[in-house]
């Protein structure tokens, strides 16, 4: 009864697929990174500065939005919301989002 267990003990032969898989990924990331040439690199730095800093703008947005929204204590029915829709920055944001939320379901499908 002293058999091999390893028909029975499937995480026998885990870390060996798990090691080749490791050696497949690092064999793909060094293939890649020894293909991006200097102009590439200075682009994807460029690029991850500017995505950084979009970031940073958004989400210093919506803490002044989170704020401001504290602070009001209005209680907004139909007649305060049809005023707002007056301003043109209210405009110009339901505009925006009405375009975003006609292209999500487009996104949405490619996920």
């Amino acid at each position: 009864m002293s058999g091999d267990n390893s028909k029975n003990n499937p995480d026998q032969e885990a870390p060996a697929a798990s090691s080749s898989r490791v050696e497949e990924t690092a064999g793909l990331l060094t293939a890649g990174l020894d293909s991006i040439t200097p102009a590439i690199a200075q682009r994807l730095a460029a690029t991850a500065a500017q995505l950084a800093e979009l970031i940073d703008m958004i989400n210093n947005v919506a803490r002044e939005s989170a704020r401001e929204a504290e602070k009001d204590t209005r209680k907004l029915g139909l007649i305060a919301l049809l005023r707002e829709l007056q301003d043109p920055q209210v405009q110009e944001s339901l505009k925006f989002i009405l375009a975003l939320s006609r292209h999500l379901p487009d996104l949405l499908e490619t996920l």
